[in-house]
């Protein structure tokens, strides 16, 4: 793929130059590197990046428990004679259509359990499903593996 062929998107050309330009200098991209480069005043990628360690360490923390939240899995059985199915068993409340305006901010979730008891929001549920593959989907479009991991779990080979 050619410099051509490329485009920028999701951050400001400067702080993609930046990240390519240290890749090129480290020969290849670390997160320590782009870090130390950060802690510049005069780095591009200084103000992407909060320097108050109170704050910083909150987020961090916030971010520990999504993560520990995600990670949480639970086996559905659909039928008697069915394979278990491991779902999340918790689900972000913004991938859910039938919300209150005050449950949708940041790190508000909804049990499985709860989501499969309302018909709508186990229809949000599958949808949710069908975006995140559609969006593996074209993150993995240049890879026939995809297809075919995908055909396997669908399957259950």
């Amino acid at each position: 793929m050619t410099a051509a062929q490329l485009e920028v998107v999701g951050v400001p050309t400067e702080v993609a130059d930046r990240l390519a330009l240290l890749h090129t200098k480290n020969n290849g991209l670390r997160d320590v590197d782009v870090l130390a480069d950060a802690r510049k005043k005069t780095s591009p990628l200084h103000s992407h990046f909060e320097w108050d360690d109170s704050a910083a360490a909150e987020a961090h923390r916030l971010a520990q428990a999504a993560s520990l939240i995600r990670r949480v899995h639970v086996k559905v059985i659909p039928a008697p004679e069915s394979e278990p199915i491991r779902v999340r068993a918790y689900i972000a409340n913004r991938d859910l259509p039938e919300r209150n305006a005050d449950d949708v901010g940041p790190g508000q979730y909804t049990s499985i359990q709860e989501v499969a008891r309302k018909t709508t929001y186990a229809n949000a549920v599958e949808e949710s499903i069908r975006r995140d593959l559609a969006r593996l989907q074209v993150k993995y479009s240049s890879a026939s593996t995809f297809f075919r991991v995908l055909r396997e779990v669908v399957d259950g080979d």
